[in-house]
C-alpha cells in the first residue's frame, strides 16, 4: 500500500502546485497588493473546504467539477490514503497557502542563485 499512497500523494502534490499557479495568475497582478494576496488565500481556503466536503460525501461529479484529478478518484476510496490526501490538501491550501506559489518559487530561485 505504501507505493499506492506515495503515488497518490505525488499526484495530489503536482495538482496542488498547478492549481496554485493558476489561481495566482487569476488573482495576483502585483506581488505586494494585500487585497490580491488575500483573495488568493481565500480562494485556496474555499477550494479546500469544497473538496473536503465532496470527498467525505463521495460526490465524484462535484469533485470533477472542482478540478479534482480523475486519477485521484481511486485514491480516496482507501480510508488511510484519503486521510493522508486530506491532510496534505489542508496543509497546502490553508496552512501554507503561499508555499509553492509563483512568488515563493521566485524567492527560492533568488536564494539558490545567491548560493551559487
Amino acid at each position: 500500500m505504501a507505493g499506492k499512497e506515495e503515488d497518490c500523494l505525488k499526484l495530489l502534490s503536482a495538482w496542488i502546485i498547478e492549481y496554485k499557479r493558476k489561481t495566482w495568475k487569476e488573482h495576483v497582478k502585483t506581488n505586494d497588493d494585500a487585497n490580491e494576496l488575500q483573495l488568493y488565500k481565500t480562494s485556496l481556503e474555499q477550494l479546500e473546504t469544497r473538496i473536503r466536503k465532496a470527498v467525505y460525501m463521495e460526490d465524484t461529479s462535484n469533485l470533477l467539477a472542482l478540478g479534482w484529478p480523475e486519477e485521484l478518484m481511486e485514491c480516496i476510496k482507501d480510508m488511510a490514503i484519503r486521510s493522508e490526501l486530506m491532510d496534505m490538501l489542508y496543509e497546502s491550501l490553508v496552512t501554507h497557502h503561499f508555499n509553492r506559489s509563483p512568488k515563493h518559487e521566485e524567492e527560492l530561485e533568488r536564494e539558490n542563485a545567491g548560493l551559487r
